[in-house]
């Protein structure tokens, strides 16, 4: 009708989506070498990351992950080399765990500051909220909202004991707030009386091949089998 706004649509035809992804930083020459480690590092993470979740029938995962020491930047990096789409039949897989929420954390080896991810994909959105989940860690470790895209929020926090934020106590609260936020979302199961976080958050000394040996151990049966008569 004649109330109808053309420019208003045009406007808003005109503003550009928001990317689902944060543009990778520009690394200088120095950082070249730590940038190859990490992206190495960050494609065997995704792989582990994909076969445990199989294993355990999870769609979420907590993680931390050594080799971006902390730089958010990095730590990106690493997030988009577990999220590489692989084939599986493919000889040396890396990432192959794009399908999985994560979130991932990085501390710095002196523990000035923590850097940390959240990422959900666009399919798993309805069931995972990821500004929610973000916003819970985020809150939990009195930090501070880098760079955000429609599938991911990057954050970063330093130590100021002033302020009563010690890197070595919070990233037990990053861990802590993050699965507490998916279990009370329904999105992570609830610990057992023999469970342990530990076994679902898992970092640079999780051994994902004992895990698939465990895996492929015959159940002990639940019958002594019979014996043969003659």
């Amino acid at each position: 009708g004649d109330d109808f706004d053309c420019d208003a649509l045009e406007d808003q035809a005109a503003e550009p989506a928001e990317p689902e992804v944060i543009p990778s930083k520009e690394f200088d020459a120095k950082q070249e070498k730590a940038l190859k480690k990490v992206t190495k590092a960050g494609g065997k993470r995704g792989v582990e990351i994909e076969g445990a979740a199989d294993m355990g029938g999870l769609h979420c995962f907590s993680t931390y992950i050594e080799e971006p020491n902390g730089d958010e930047w990095l730590l990106l990096e690493a997030l988009k080399a577990m999220n590489i789409v692989c084939a599986p039949d493919e000889e040396e897989r890396k990432g192959c765990s794009g399908h999985i929420c994560k979130s991932v954390y990085s501390t710095h080896v002196e523990n000035k500051h923590m850097s940390y991810i959240v990422y959900v994909p666009k399919d798993q959105q309805e069931k995972v909220d990821l500004k929610g989940w973000f916003e819970a860690v985020n809150k939990a470790v009195m930090g501070d909202k880098v760079a955000e895209a429609s599938t991911m929020i990057l954050g970063k926090v330093a130590n100021d004991p002033d302020a009563g934020k010690f890197i070595l106590k919070l990233k037990d609260e990053f861990q802590a707030a993050s699965l507490q936020y998916l279990r009370s979302t329904g999105n992570f199961p609830e610990a057992g009386a023999d469970d342990s976080d530990d076994e679902m958050v898992f970092g640079d000394d999780f051994d994902c091949d004992a895990l698939e040996d465990q895996a492929a151990e015959p159940a002990e049966p639940e019958v002594i089998p019979s014996k043969e008569f003659d």
